[in-house]
């Protein structure tokens, strides 16, 4: 089957055309997997990757580079939507990381904020510059941003950046088939609309709700809806900070959240919950 090209329509001075081509089979282990489209899957070498525009970045003070300021350069989100000839609204894009964790990016956070698919550290692939410096691979690929700026607060929960690392595919979708199948029942209340903002941002992560969201918890979307409903006091210190419960969690510790913030998430979990079964 041929490889399908794709025309990228982008400004720079002169309005221009510039194709990218999507290919139907994997030739290199780090061509990058895209999801959703035709053909699906599809693949993107990393040359094709590094001829479209590039933007740049500086990472520092970054949990997943403690001590270092790097210079990066990329594919931006909005380029590769348009390359690919993703419709301006309502899309979704979400990345996926090689241990599950997945990081999603709403149509108007990409335009709000401009996430990049970083290409080069340092001038360099991402092994490459880890194995020179004896850093971890954050590659083969992974998401950075210029400047960031959150653009709303629910509660003691700011917009938070998604940087997944290990990012190995990309799929499309809407923000219709992402949110729907965990959005509240309606009416919602004020309070379960603010919990539903937090865990859609936050939880979404590491926790799926079918094939929507993260695995890399083995607890799903309804396993926290129970725990929510039949022990929610247990369910908040859990929220803030895992190991007062389970010393091995490997879920980061959200201590800024305040009770009102984590009354909120609660609420929102227990209106989801499965409802209990009949009794005979």
């Amino acid at each position: 089957m041929p490889a399908i090209c794709i025309a990228l329509l982008f400004f720079c001075g002169p309005a221009h055309a510039q194709t990218i081509s999507l290919s139907p089979a994997r030739h290199l282990p780090d061509d990058f997997e895209v999801t959703g489209l035709t053909p699906s899957p599809g693949y993107l070498s990393r040359a094709s990757l590094l001829k479209l525009p590039q933007s740049s970045a500086v990472i520092e003070n970054d949990p997943d580079f403690p001590h270092l300021r790097l210079d990066v350069t990329g594919v931006p989100l909005e380029t590769l939507a348009r390359a690919l000839r993703i419709p301006e609204s309502h899309y979704l894009i979400d990345m996926l990381c090689i241990d599950n964790y997945r990081s999603h990016y709403p149509a108007d956070s990409i335009h709000q904020h401009h996430p990049i698919l970083v290409l080069r550290v340092q001038g360099k692939a991402p092994a490459v510059w880890a194995s020179a410096t004896k850093n971890e691979d954050p590659g083969p690929y992974f998401v950075a941003y210029d400047h960031y700026a959150p653009t709303f607060k629910v509660l003691t929960h700011a917009d938070q950046r998604q940087v997944p690392t290990n990012v190995v595919r990309m799929n499309v979708t809407t923000t219709e088939a992402t949110y729907g199948p965990i959005s509240p029942p309606s009416p919602a209340t004020r309070e379960m609309d603010a919990g539903f903002t937090i865990a859609k941002q936050n939880c979404l992560r590491c926790h799926a709700q079918g094939l929507v969201g993260g695995t890399k918890s083995i607890f799903t979307w309804q396993m926290l809806a129970a725990i929510a409903s039949h022990t929610p006091r247990d369910f908040e210190r859990y929220i803030r900070k895992p190991t007062d419960i389970n010393p091995h969690a490997a879920m980061p510790a959200n201590a800024i959240y305040d009770d009102p913030t984590l009354a909120a998430i609660t609420a929102y979990f227990q209106t989801i919950a499965a409802p209990e079964p009949a009794q005979p």
